[in-house]
């Protein structure tokens, strides 16, 4: 139905990066939905960069989906863990809950969602116990619940990329 773009900075020296959300509408029902995907700057010099590039995400979601009264998903590459001063920037805008979080069931939560061992088939970063998630989604906070969270560590994936995928399982309410 529409889309939007925005810039977010990576490190210094580097140009900004377009990022995207779009507004889906239900076939039958006519809901509208937007969808955002982010990848925020790398590495500890992209600190403040990722900082930014949240706050400008804040902006559009806001001006796009909470003041018009619509759902939201954010997802993507968040490089930092959701307790980071990123996650700060959603959490103190009000609207956003981390999926991860508030999942009724957890699968492959112990499998970090960074994996710098691609191209090595079977070789995770699996350690256990809640691993370290640079890969995160975030939802409007009162529109859904969240029935399942995974991250797929396997072999393939391992292979195809250096991150592992997410999958959520989402239900309105």
């Amino acid at each position: 139905v529409g889309e939007t773009h925005f810039l977010t900075p990576l490190q210094p020296g580097r140009r900004d990066r377009e990022q995207v959300g779009v507004l889906l509408a239900h076939r039958q029902s006519g809901e509208r939905l937007w969808f955002y995907s982010i990848h925020l700057a790398a590495h500890a010099v992209g600190a403040a960069a990722r900082v930014t590039g949240m706050r400008r995400t804040v902006a559009s979601i806001r001006e796009h989906a909470v003041d018009n009264g619509q759902r939201f998903v954010l997802g993507g590459e968040f490089n930092s863990d959701a307790a980071s001063a990123v996650g700060d920037v959603l959490r103190d805008a009000g609207f956003a809950r981390n999926a991860r979080s508030i999942a009724e069931t957890k699968v492959g939560d112990g499998c970090a969602t960074f994996n710098g061992r691609a191209g090595t088939a079977g070789d995770q970063s699996c350690p256990g116990g809640a691993a370290h998630h640079i890969d995160q989604v975030w939802l409007s906070r009162a529109a859904f619940d969240v029935l399942r969270f995974k991250v797929t560590a396997t072999a393939l994936t391992s292979r195809a990329s250096d991150h592992n995928p997410l999958t959520t399982l989402l239900q309105t309410r």
